[in-house]
C-alpha cells in the first residue's frame, strides 16, 4: 500500500467534466478529463512555477492562478472553449521568489491570499480590484505557514498550519463581508509536536477538523468542530483512536452523516456520527489496503471544496469515498451504539457516558496546559537559544 499527500486539484465542472489539475517541469501545469478512454495533458500555463490554485467564478468558468518564471501572479480562465490570460499583478522585487498563491471569488470580485517562500512568516491578501495587498496573518518566530481555503457559497475561512516558538499551532480566519478583511485568529488545536495531518469539511455553519497529532509518544486521532453561526463556538475535542502508526486523516460528510476515516498499520479505519459530531460510532476497519495506491486530494464542486481519498489504477481514478461507501459497502451503522441515550442496557450507557467525561477532562486539561505553554513561549521566547 502506498500513500500520498497531493497537490493536485479535482474540480468537477458546470458541464459535469472531471479534470485533474497538475504541475511537472515539462508541462507547467495541465489538466487531464478523468476517467475517459483516451487522457492527454491539456497544457494550461507552461512557464510557471510549481504554486497554483484552481477555483470557480460566479459564472462556474474554472479559473487557475499561478506565478509565471517573471514572478507575476497571472490567472488562466477557461472560457468559450480556450483558455484567457490576465496579469493580477506584478512582483516589484530584486529577486524571484516562488509565492503560495491562492484565491476565491465573492460575487464577482477575486480575493488573492499569498505567502512568498522568501517571507514564510507574513500571509497576504490581495484585492484585484484596487491591487493593494494587507497582511492578514504574521508569525514572528513561524518556519512555516500552510494554509487551506475553505468555502461553501459566501462564507470563507482560511486555516492557518503555524510554528511559534516550538508550538504548532491550527489556526481560523473568517472573511468579514462587512469589514472586506480577515478577522481575529481563533486557534483550533495546539500541539508540541507537528501535527502529521490534518483534514476540514464545512456543512451547515459547522466545520468539522480531523487531527493527528503525536503526544506522549503516540498517534491520537483528534475530531473537533466549531459552529460559525453561533458565535464561533468550538466544541470540546474527542479521541477517537490511537495508535503508534497513524499515516493520513479525512473528514468528510456523506448522505446526511460524517465520516471520519485514518489509515493506521496499512489498513483503512472507519467511523461515522449521525450526530453532527456529538458522539461516534466504534472505529472499525473499512478496508485492508494491501497494495492499493491512495492520493488525498481536494475537490471543487460548485464552489465549495472539500477533502477526498482516491484510488488510482492505469490512469483511472476512483473517487471511492463517494463510488464505494454508496456502491460498494453496506453502511450498516447501530443507532444503539452511537447513541448514549439508549435504555436498553443502562449499565453501559452508564459506563460509556463515565468514559465520555473523563476523556473531556483529560482533553480540557491537555488544551490548558498547552494554551498556558504557548502563552510562556510567546512572552519569554524559547528558553534555549
Amino acid at each position: 500500500m502506498d500513500i500520498e499527500l497531493c497537490n493536485d486539484i479535482l474540480i468537477k465542472t458546470k458541464d459535469r467534466r472531471l479534470l485533474r489539475f497538475s504541475y511537472d517541469d515539462k508541462y507547467g501545469i495541465y489538466y487531464e478529463e478523468i476517467n475517459k478512454k483516451e487522457t492527454k495533458k491539456n497544457i494550461v500555463y507552461k512557464e510557471s512555477f510549481r504554486y497554483f490554485y484552481v477555483t470557480e467564478d460566479t459564472n462556474r468558468n474554472v479559473n487557475v492562478i499561478c506565478q509565471d518564471i517573471r514572478g507575476d501572479i497571472i490567472i488562466c480562465i477557461f472560457m468559450d472553449g480556450s483558455w484567457k490570460y490576465k496579469t493580477l499583478f506584478y512582483i516589484k522585487y530584486n529577486f524571484i521568489t516562488p509565492i503560495n498563491v491562492k484565491g476565491f471569488f465573492l460575487e464577482r470580485n477575486l480575493k488573492i491570499i499569498y505567502y512568498l517562500d522568501s517571507d514564510s512568516k507574513n500571509l497576504y491578501l490581495n484585492d484585484s480590484s484596487n491591487n493593494y495587498s494587507t497582511v492578514i496573518y504574521s508569525e514572528n518566530n513561524g518556519l512555516d505557514i500552510r494554509f487551506n481555503i475553505v468555502q461553501e457559497n459566501n462564507k470563507v475561512f482560511v486555516i492557518l498550519n503555524s510554528t511559534s516558538y516550538g508550538i504548532y499551532k491550527l489556526i481560523l480566519k473568517e472573511f468579514s463581508i462587512n469589514d472586506k478583511d480577515f478577522v481575529r485568529d481563533k486557534i483550533i488545536y495546539i500541539s508540541k509536536n507537528q501535527y502529521i495531518d490534518y483534514s476540514y469539511s464545512i456543512s451547515k455553519n459547522e466545520i468539522h477538523f480531523l487531527m493527528i497529532v503525536n503526544e506522549d509518544k503516540k498517534n491520537s486521532i483528534i475530531y473537533k468542530k466549531i459552529n460559525v453561526a453561533d458565535g464561533e463556538k468550538f466544541y470540546e475535542d474527542s479521541i477517537l483512536f490511537e495508535n503508534e502508526k497513524i499515516a493520513s486523516c479525512l473528514i468528510i460528510e456523506l448522505n446526511e452523516f460524517l465520516c471520519a476515516l485514518w489509515i493506521s498499520e496499512n489498513k483503512l479505519y472507519c467511523c461515522y456520527s449521525l450526530s453532527s459530531g456529538e458522539d461516534f460510532s466504534k472505529p472499525f476497519i473499512y478496508m485492508d489496503l494491501g497494495e492499493i495506491f491512495i492520493k488525498k486530494i481536494e475537490l471543487i464542486e460548485e464552489n465549495k471544496n472539500k477533502e477526498i481519498y482516491v484510488m488510482e489504477s492505469n490512469g483511472d481514478i476512483n473517487l471511492f469515498l463517494e463510488d464505494l461507501i454508496e456502491d460498494r459497502h453496506t453502511l450498516d451503522i447501530d443507532y444503539k451504539e452511537i447513541a448514549y441515550s439508549s435504555t436498553q442496557n443502562s449499565e453501559l450507557n452508564s459506563a460509556n457516558e463515565e468514559i465520555k467525561n473523563l476523556k473531556e477532562i483529560v482533553n480540557k486539561q491537555r488544551s490548558q496546559i498547552l494554551n498556558l505553554e504557548y502563552k510562556l513561549y510567546s512572552e519569554k521566547g524559547p528558553l534555549i537559544k
